[in-house]
């Protein structure tokens, strides 16, 4: 799992808060840098008479001629001064299409907390949770939590429900554990009987024999891994999974939640697993979504 390219959008006014991780990655795996900027040509619709043809041009030069200065800045920051670094400014219709479009095979996006409304969480739902989804590339996401710290990948939680999806994720979890020197814990959440009340604690013990299967199913899947030169832990976490994953991400102080978009049933194309979801929007930990093989 190596970047060909790095593909980092940048919104105005923000970007430096992700430079930390994007050169460490660029370092690590000796990856040229895309620096991206989109403009949004319904956003700028709304300044003006929109059958104001010349107006609205020069809007759009001026837009595009700021975003290049912006990040011209950011190409300049010394934590990039060694790194081939590219800039790239696109006027669009659809934001995270052109996100999307621009990303090769082999390419990672790498998109921190600052957005065009605000913060990362605010806009899953639309923008950020389309390029999850449609996108055929591993999708870093960098919360304002994770940005704060130095860029660490010491221990990787490699999430799974045995489904096909969450195997390729845990086997790039596997990929990036190594190249960086660090350990996999493979963890299943599973679903226990519901509380006969709301206000009833969550049960957290499970059928003997059911716990007896899937602790197996762990094994298997974490020799798998280890097979390929990756040993790996595995945790057997029992409650609402998006919870219990990052509270057992929190408790083992994990540098990184690896997962796939989609669970073991599926979603319709447009719309994002409530696993993933729930945890993109609540971690405090950089979370990297990795594409099922046929996306």
């Amino acid at each position: 799992m190596h970047p060909q390219r790095i593909l980092y959008p940048v919104e105005m006014g923000h970007g430096d808060e992700g430079l930390p991780w994007l050169a460490a990655l660029a370092e690590r795996f000796d990856a040229p840098v895309v620096l991206l900027h989109t403009i949004d040509l319904h956003f700028l619709s709304q300044y003006g008479d929109p059958f104001d043809m010349p107006r609205r041009e020069e809007l759009r030069a001026h837009a595009e001629s700021s975003a290049k200065r912006h990040l011209e800045r950011l190409r300049s920051a010394p934590l990039l001064a060694d790194r081939a670094v590219e800039i790239r400014v696109v006027a669009t219709e659809d934001v995270a299409d052109a996100i999307v479009a621009a990303a090769r095979p082999g390419d990672w996006i790498v998109t921190g907390s600052a957005t065009r409304h605000g913060c990362a969480r605010a806009l899953l739902g639309s923008v950020a949770e389309h390029v999850v989804v449609a996108s055929p590339v591993p999708v870093w996401v960098l919360p304002y939590g994770a940005v704060d710290r130095p860029p660490s990948i010491e221990h990787v939680v490699a999430a799974t429900d045995f489904s096909e999806a969450s195997r390729t994720a845990a086997r790039a979890a596997a990929a990036l554990a190594t190249a960086f020197g660090g350990r996999v814990t493979l963890a299943h959440c599973a679903a226990v009987p519901s509380p006969a009340t709301t206000s009833a604690p969550v049960p957290t013990t499970l059928d003997p024999a059911v716990e007896r299967a899937l602790e197996e199913r762990l094994r298997a899947d974490a020799h798998e891994l280890a097979e390929a030169g990756c040993p790996a832990e595995t945790a057997l976490l029992r409650g609402r999974a998006p919870v219990e994953l990052l509270e057992h991400v929190e408790r083992t102080a994990a540098s990184l939640l690896v997962l796939a978009p989609h669970g073991r049933h599926g979603v319709a194309d447009r719309l994002l697993g409530g696993v993933t979801q729930r945890v993109l929007r609540h971690t405090k930990t950089p979370v990297v979504v990795v594409p099922s093989a046929r996306a």
